[in-house]
């Protein structure tokens, strides 16, 4: 179908660029990136004129696909019903009674990028999946917290607020918890890299004791240049300008903490203007210093970085 062709084509291209470009091609990140192509193609085929071919084979396709449904894969199960919601077809109860049936016992198997594509057909259909199906989905994404990356999380996060489906605050801050315990993992990689490279071990935030991330940066320059080392100017993925030290773990590490940091303060946004919930102080205490670098991305939305920041302001005052 043409949906469906578009969608797969823009996934396929785009972890093929994934593999291409070196940057590592493991099924989290081939997934990942498919997820990605598939949300922004939806995007495109929701805002275009569908042609009226198209249109005259919606209600054939909705007919042929409800009878073969029971016999779909859970992946296919996914691709199918977001084609035929990003073709805006009229879905007849029928057929999302056995969505809910055939995808409630395999919301556990679903990869992220899957169960993310799932609910964004759930939002888009604005169809309510019955209490027992939501009930499962909850339990699902808090028992799946501590397996998920924070990029992952987010992406949830962002799927889920449209559907109507209100998380458990367990589940929420299940979810919240293992973003943190992800960016502490991060940010300790960074530390064990600074010290085996012989630099001082960075602070994760301006306001805490010891070098900032870039002062390790200007550090780390200079020990490079003194070992002849080549330094390359290069602009990461969370928008903030970083050297290419001379240490490639140490570089590796300290990049992907920074875009991991951005990754977080989004979770927080999502889970705050999504569903209400606003963290404990002791959890904003420990994401503060970690999140508070990454507010100066460029990469973050306005809303995102004012909703943070207020948050984190409010500590002040409790």
């Amino acid at each position: 179908l043409y949906a469906a062709a578009k969608l797969a084509t823009a996934a396929v291209r785009r972890a093929e660029a994934v593999a291409a470009s070196g940057r590592g091609a493991g099924p989290s990140v081939v997934s990942s990136a498919a997820a990605e192509a598939m949300e922004a193609a939806q995007a495109e085929a929701s805002r275009a004129p569908l042609p009226d071919w198209v249109q005259g084979l919606v209600p054939l396709a909705v007919s042929a696909t409800q009878a073969a449904l029971p016999r779909y894969s859970p992946a296919d199960m996914v691709v199918v019903f977001s084609s035929l919601t990003s073709l805006r077809a009229q879905l007849p109860p029928a057929w999302l009674e056995l969505l809910w049936e055939y995808s409630q016992p395999q919301l556990r198997t679903l990869a992220p990028p899957e169960l993310a594509a799932l609910l964004s057909g759930v939002g888009a259909a604005r169809a309510r999946p019955p209490a027992h199906w939501e009930s499962r989905l909850v339990e699902v994404m808090g028992a799946r917290a501590k397996e998920l990356r924070v990029q992952e999380i987010e992406l949830l996060l962002a799927s889920l607020a449209p559907t109507g489906i209100k998380p458990s605050r367990e589940a929420l801050q299940a979810l919240l918890d293992a973003a943190l315990d992800a960016q502490q993992r991060a940010q300790a990689e960074v530390e064990a890299a600074a010290r085996a490279a012989g630099q001082p071990v960075p602070s994760p935030s301006n306001s805490g004791p010891g070098p900032t991330a870039a002062g390790l940066a200007a550090a780390s320059t200079r020990t490079a240049r003194r070992r002849g080392a080549t330094t390359v100017g290069s602009r990461t993925d969370s928008g903030t300008k970083t050297v290419v030290l001379g240490d490639p773990t140490l570089n590796a590490a300290a990049a992907a903490a920074d875009r991991q940091a951005v990754q977080l303060v989004r979770v927080v946004a999502r889970a705050v203007a999504g569903f209400g919930y606003e963290p404990t102080k002791n959890w904003l205490e420990a994401c503060r210093p970690l999140v508070t670098p990454a507010l100066s991305s460029r990469v973050l939305s306005d809303t995102d970085r004012l909703l943070v920041s207020n948050l984190l302001r409010g500590l002040d005052s409790l």
